[in-house]
């Protein structure tokens, strides 16, 4: 996991300059620029506080994502182009804390259950520190400066991240006090960094209606970008469980097929290793994460062709990592090249046919109806793993389906303890190692 997704307005950090004022304000674009893993992008954020629905997108020649919300829920669009839904428990608690933010809901102190306030000293001011939950939200806490009312630090919880996002550079804009700098730090819950990222508003517009509609309207489901090959309706390529990773066959710019890992926790990577053979470079300097202590530096590379048999992506966009040799080794066959993921399963049916080795792939935009056997079971996001409701020695809870993962089932300790098995499982063997980062 290695982005942090940007649901807190920006105006909402006004909320102790405004909180003087009854009045919530107009509907708003802020344009800027968002310095992240080495790469300087444009940044964009659009935000109608009294609809709920927000929109924020950042944009790189090597990178673009988007985040946002509507009358339909919270969204993401991915680095690969494509959308899906943040619709887990988690994900729609945390909605809930976005739409209180957004919608300036510390003005009316019956909107949320409000802590008590403290004052400290910090960074040579006078802050008063509160909690604030809204109804059926995540608890938020906030810092203001006690001589200007500015918001000044906010924090929250998502999942294993804690966000702290400082405000700063405070101007009168069409007479409210608004920031114009934001600095976000997020960390795991073993202290590792997550990502960090620096924002400078350049400007804060008002647009008339149907420009704001198209400022926040969602981007479509499907970008468009898959080709079938020679008039194909459906694509297969060989799949072979090895060593407890589903590795299937891909080319890369035309290049011959190369086994890759198949992970549905993951995103597209190419090995440092691989990606030097195919004269692909990429650019900026980040960090991937997972909820352990774990990390390792990543780059982005453009990369214009990603075939899997009869299936064809464009314009994709490969994290590049530097995977040790234990990772790519399969002794005298071809290395893992790197992994596919989430942009595989955002455009294709896909079906594991272990029987014959094959992964078979249909397009969701070429073939809407298909025929449907066994179970269905909902999947559901927080961030970019799906996960589904399931329930482990009679205890129910929530699990990631990662194909990525090599081992065998992992239960977080946090979750153990809270549904009174950890004293259980630590009756079994003790291992080290683990099938991912983090």
């Amino acid at each position: 996991m290695h982005r942090i997704l940007l649901f807190l307005s920006l105006v909402a950090a006004a909320c102790g300059a405004l909180a003087a004022e009854a009045t919530r304000p107009a509907a708003f674009v802020a344009n800027g620029t968002l310095v992240s893993e080495g790469l300087e992008s444009t940044w964009t954020e659009a935000v109608d506080p009294r609809a709920g629905a927000w929109r924020v997108s950042v944009a790189h020649p090597a990178r673009r994502y988007a985040d946002g919300a509507d009358a339909a829920g919270r969204w993401h669009q991915d680095v690969s182009g494509a959308l899906h839904p943040f619709d887990s428990a988690e994900a729609k608690t945390v909605a809930v804390t976005e739409a209180w933010l957004l919608g300036f809901g510390w003005l009316d102190p019956d909107s949320a259950v409000m802590g008590p306030s403290v004052v400290t000293r910090e960074r040579g001011m006078d802050l008063r520190r509160t909690v604030a939950t809204p109804p059926g939200g995540r608890e938020a806490t906030l810092w203001f400066d006690q001589t200007t009312g500015h918001l000044v630090r906010a924090t929250w919880r998502v999942s294993f991240l804690t966000v702290t996002r400082d405000y700063a550079d405070y101007r009168d804009t069409n007479g409210a006090a608004l920031p114009y700098r934001m600095e976000t730090l997020a960390k795991t819950d073993s202290g590792t960094e997550d990502s960090r990222e620096s924002i400078r508003i350049t400007r804060y517009d008002t647009p008339a209606g149907p420009a704001m509609a198209k400022a926040l309207a969602r981007p479509p489901l499907l970008p468009g970008d898959v080709t079938m090959r020679n008039g194909a309706k459906g694509a297969n390529t060989p799949l072979l469980l090895e060593g407890g990773a589903l590795l299937v066959e891909a080319s890369i710019n035309g290049s011959k097929p190369m086994p890759f890992i198949l992970d549905t926790g993951g995103h597209a990577i190419l090995t440092e290793t691989t990606a030097k053979a195919l004269g692909i470079k990429g650019q900026g300097k980040g960090v991937s994460t997972g909820s352990g202590p774990g990390s390792m530096a990543i780059t982005y590379a453009p990369v214009k062709s990603l075939a899997l048999g009869n299936a064809e992506l464009r314009d994709q966009t490969f994290l590049v990592m530097p995977f040790g040799f234990s990772f790519a080794d399969r002794g005298e066959r071809e290395p893992i090249a790197g992994i596919l993921g989430l942009e595989v399963f955002e455009r294709f049916v896909v079906t594991f046919d272990y029987d014959r080795g094959q992964l078979g792939l249909v397009p969701f935009d070429l073939q809407k109806h298909l025929p449907l056997q066994g179970e269905r079971i909902p999947l559901r996001f927080t961030f970019d793993m799906p996960v589904v409701e399931g329930a482990l020695d009679g205890r129910r809870g929530i699990f990631g389906i990662d194909t990525g993962n090599s081992g065998t089932l992992l239960v977080f300790p946090q979750w153990a303890e809270r549904e009174g098995l950890a004293a259980r499982y630590r009756k079994g063997y003790a291992l080290a190692g683990g099938g991912g980062v983090g």
